[in-house]
């Protein structure tokens, strides 16, 4: 933890997992897996930073001013750590287009798909966005309190 060694365990044969029960500390873990006297794997986890934007990533900048086609927008909370973080999202559409859906990858999240807002889920979430028959630019800006907003323009034709 964070440089030290904090525990140590030797995995019976046939056996695929070792097991602790650490105290709480923020900084990174690595664990470091060995066969005799070489390293064969390490996996490494950082405690999250403090969240300080959103980030947001469509799927592409141009679609057609139809409703039958869609927009994806990825939706990220970045950290000063680079990680992930679980925060509730607004979204605001700005222009020719509405919200068709929102989501969060998480299976147990029972709440609207078609509310302006989400929980993000692991640092990441989605809103669906669909033009109306109307070219111009759809403005799709994100918040979270006390974040950075976030903010992308898709353009339709």
């Amino acid at each position: 933890m964070n440089g030290k060694i904090i525990a140590e365990q030797t995995i019976a044969e046939g056996s695929i997992a070792a097991t602790f029960s650490i105290p709480y500390t923020a900084g990174k873990l690595t664990a470091h897996c060995f066969k005799g006297d070489k390293e064969v794997a390490s996996e490494t986890i950082t405690t999250a930073g403090k969240p300080v934007a959103i980030h947001l990533k469509a799927d592409r900048q141009l679609i057609n001013a139809s409703k039958n086609d869609l927009a994806y927008i990825n939706v990220e909370i970045v950290n000063v750590v680079p990680n992930i973080s679980d925060m509730l999202f607004k979204f605001q559409i700005i222009g020719n287009g509405s919200i068709a859906g929102v989501g969060n990858g998480n299976p147990r999240d029972m709440s609207s798909f078609q509310k302006p807002e989400k929980k993000v889920f692991q640092g990441k979430g989605l809103v669906i966005i669909q033009p109306t028959d109307k070219t111009g630019v759809i403005t799709i800006r994100a918040t979270s309190e006390g974040l950075k907003c976030g903010v992308i323009k898709i353009k339709t034709h």
